[in-house]
């Protein structure tokens, strides 16, 4: 779960719609394989919060259950596919695959492993003596002006 992209993705009820209506326009599916596909790309909802969705999109005739003796999968319907293909859904789904394209270039480069570290020097920097705040305080600085390096190159290209 990376906690830290939540503000990157608005999580507002109508983007999670959004995204769980694309998730059923690839193929029916059941809830738990919803919950498990969000949660893999980093946007890890509750369960209870996606069953809440499900409900409205049901009752708001954007998607209907397909039952059979043991499954009970979502798909989406024609008016789904209409909501899901207006210009400020499609944004939202395009911000959404921009974010969890820069998610896997954070962890292809090692960023999530170095947030989380960030976060426990967080909790735990008061116990430092001042050699190791010092040592700390150089290679932050050090890092920080190679990657504004490697950014700024960027703009230059």
């Amino acid at each position: 779960m990376h906690e830290w992209i939540k503000p990157l993705v608005s999580r507002g009820r109508g983007n999670v719609k959004v995204l769980i209506l694309s998730k059923l326009s690839e193929e029916p599916k059941l809830a738990y394989e919803i919950y498990t596909s969000l949660k893999e790309e980093g946007f890890p909802i509750a369960i209870s919060t996606l069953y809440t969705v499900l409900k409205e999109l049901e009752k708001d005739g954007l998607a209907k259950v397909i039952e059979d003796s043991t499954n009970k999968k979502y798909i989406i319907t024609e008016k789904g596919k209409e909501f899901l293909n207006k210009p400020e859904n499609l944004a939202i789904l395009r911000r959404y695959e921009e974010n969890i394209n820069r998610l896997r270039i954070f962890e292809k480069v090692g960023l999530v492993e170095l947030l989380k570290t960030l976060k426990e020097l967080f909790y735990s920097v008061d116990r430092l003596n001042e050699e190791k705040l010092e040592r700390l305080a150089e290679l932050i600085k050090g890092t920080d002006r190679e990657i504004r390096t490697i950014m700024y190159s960027i703009y230059s290209e």
